[in-house]
């Protein structure tokens, strides 16, 4: 076990298994590589990413399909090799890959998803990367208060 600190969180440990390795880090962090993954009782499907090293940077995630059902990640054969997933084989989000996208909390702004970048993560090796759905009509700024709301009485 690992001891992390985090600002939102304070002091908790941490396990080998519940650490994100993201080889390349992630854009504007490239030099944040691990993440410990925190799921908070009551306050799920969150997934919480704190940087190991950083105890002020902690992205908050929520699963793709939480916004959008039928969500589709088209994977490259060179992210495939980067998650060291097995090329040519249908990879399920939810069983083999996790599809999370960042939330992001901006003052003067509304909550918003960015599902045109999702983060994917392999389930079984703990790797992932940001994957950048080019072509796709997925926003990066998708208004959280508008998947929120019901469809009717």
């Amino acid at each position: 076990m690992a001891q992390i600190l985090s600002r939102y969180f304070g002091s908790f440990d941490t396990r080998e298994r519940e650490v994100v390795h993201f080889p390349d880090g992630l854009p504007g962090f490239e030099d944040q590589t691990h993440y410990a993954a925190l799921s908070i009782p009551g306050q799920e499907p969150i997934l919480y990413l704190q940087s190991i090293t950083r105890p002020e940077l902690c992205l908050i995630t929520l699963p793709a399909r939480v916004f959008v059902p039928g969500y589709q990640l088209d994977l490259s054969p060179e992210e495939q090799e980067a998650l060291a997933l097995p090329l040519g084989s249908e990879m399920r989000i939810g069983k083999e890959i996790a599809c999370q996208v960042i939330v992001t909390v901006d003052q003067g702004h509304e909550p918003a998803a960015n599902m045109a970048a999702p983060l994917v993560i392999n389930l079984s090796n703990h790797l992932g990367i940001q994957v950048f759905q080019a072509g796709s009509n997925y926003s990066f700024r998708y208004p959280i208060a508008e998947a929120l709301q019901p469809d009717g009485c």
